[in-house]
């Protein structure tokens, strides 16, 4: 039997908190996040009204890009190893 290259077991999701102006800002709903996971496949995601948003992917460097009307866009790289809660923020772009 064959073994694809990744696995269930081999997912990890991270539970991405976005925020404005900083860390300890107001969550921001409606970010809408794209990127790569550590194996290169795309993944897209939305924050909920809380400012949360769950994206899984196989582990290593994920790449993102978090965009909001209003907002600069933020690019950031990320080593995804392990299931966990991460946290970002936007800045407004006025």
């Amino acid at each position: 039997m064959t073994v694809p290259a990744w696995s269930s077991q081999d997912q990890v999701t991270l539970t991405v908190h976005v925020h404005e102006g900083s860390l300890d800002g107001p969550a921001l709903s409606d970010v809408h996040i794209t990127g790569v996971d550590g194996d290169g496949k795309s993944f897209e995601a939305v924050t909920d009204s809380g400012g949360i948003a769950e994206i899984s992917g196989v582990p290593g460097t994920w790449q993102f890009a978090f965009e909001k009307d209003g907002y600069e866009t933020l690019y950031l790289k990320y080593d995804a190893l392990q299931s966990e809660e991460t946290a970002a923020y936007l800045e407004s772009a006025a």
